[in-house]
């Protein structure tokens, strides 16, 4: 008994080590080549969640929304025939003179289901626009509608053609790959759980996932991500062909996904690592295809702080709280000056004087 127990100690106690030596190694190269400190964090969050989290109360906040009092309108007080309604607030389809009008397109992140109307991203990005002391006007709506895809938000986009207006943000990518009636139902096999916990806790497992799916060609693992990622891409050119054609300058705005706020233990979790990631590389593409601006507000929300202080911008994986939707706003502001500088005059073209710039510095800081 004693030689068995020495055999099985001889043989596990090296193979952890050599394991923890791999881990630690992978750690400093991935660090170093992305010059991110985090790396050495990687998994501690999730260790604790795995440990410790109650997936009952994780589900039930994400099932409680804000509700806002107050918000109902009555559309006989309106001219219908004129105008219409963007998140309990009227506009006419003909835009006020001196006004720069700006439709903000997406799902319920952008609708802000977390926050008040005044506190969601069009709201406070309209706020920040015309702080700046100049002659010219911003409006900004809220196109938001929870739960709706890219293919639903070219609808919505029809709708918003009856509106006169000069650009259309679009932020919106979770829906079309997280939504329960589009997840396929798969089965939560052992064996996938454990591959999804060795996936979040450990970077050398990680970044072998990572380039073993690029080398085989399947970094979705999945036909039915790959196909879902394929219709996600097309319906954004779709947004983007509409939009120049109606002469209005579109932007696209990367959404940013906290991945720590869903389950460690759901097995799918590598499948929408890898569609996410990828789906935000395919806005770049786009973007240079079309000669389309992309605003980045995916890095800085998800890199600048870490999981735990994030959760001070992050409501859940997706809606973001009155602060992350500042810092949101203060990101696309920022951008947008250096995009149309025209629109805000001549005294900001001094990188160092827009009050944007200085927010967005501050924020990420904090």
């Amino acid at each position: 008994m004693k030689l068995v127990r020495k055999i099985v100690f001889l043989s596990i106690v090296p193979t952890i080590v050599m394991l923890a030596g791999a881990e630690f190694v992978s750690r400093c190269v991935v660090s170093w080549v992305r010059n991110d400190p985090q790396v050495w964090h990687y998994g501690s969050t999730e260790l604790h969640r795995f440990l410790f989290e109650d997936r009952a109360a994780i589900v039930k906040k994400q099932g409680t929304f804000f509700i806002e009092k107050g918000a109902t309108l009555n559309p006989d007080d309106y001219d219908l025939t004129q105008g219409d309604f963007a998140r309990h607030r009227y506009y006419t389809f003909k835009k006020p003179p001196q006004t720069y009008r700006l439709l903000v397109f997406g799902g319920s992140a952008v609708f802000s289901v977390t926050t008040s109307a005044d506190q969601s991203f069009p709201a406070q990005l309209e706020r920040m626009l015309n702080a700046r002391g100049d002659a010219s006007h911003f409006e900004v709506l809220n196109m938001g509608l929870a739960g709706r895809t890219s293919k639903e938000i070219k609808r919505l986009q029809r709708s918003g053609f009856r509106f006169e207006h000069d650009m259309e943000i679009f932020y919106h990518l979770r829906n079309d790959f997280f939504m329960p009636h589009i997840v396929e139902s798969r089965p939560e096999f052992f064996v996938r759980q454990l591959h999804n916990i060795a996936f979040r806790l450990s970077v050398l497992y990680s970044s072998l996932h990572r380039v073993v799916v690029k080398a085989t060609g399947h970094e979705m693992t999945t036909e039915n991500a790959e196909e879902i990622f394929q219709r996600y891409r097309r319906h954004v050119e779709d947004l983007i062909q509409a939009a120049q054609a109606k002469g209005v300058s579109p932007v696209i705005v990367k959404q940013a996904v906290d991945m720590t706020f869903i389950s460690t233990r759901d097995g799918w979790y590598p499948v929408f690592t890898a569609a996410y990631e990828k789906s935000l590389e395919a806005l770049d593409e786009i973007g240079a295809e079309f000669g389309v601006p992309v605003i980045d507000a995916a890095t800085p929300l998800l890199t600048q702080k870490t999981p735990i202080e994030r959760k001070v911008w992050f409501y859940d994986d997706v809606h973001l709280t009155e602060e992350g939707n500042m810092v949101l706003s203060a990101l696309v502001a920022d951008a947008l000056v250096q995009l149309h500088p025209g629109w805000f005059g001549p005294h900001q073209t001094n990188a160092e004087q827009r009050p944007t710039r200085r927010l967005t510095r501050a924020l990420l800081t904090e």
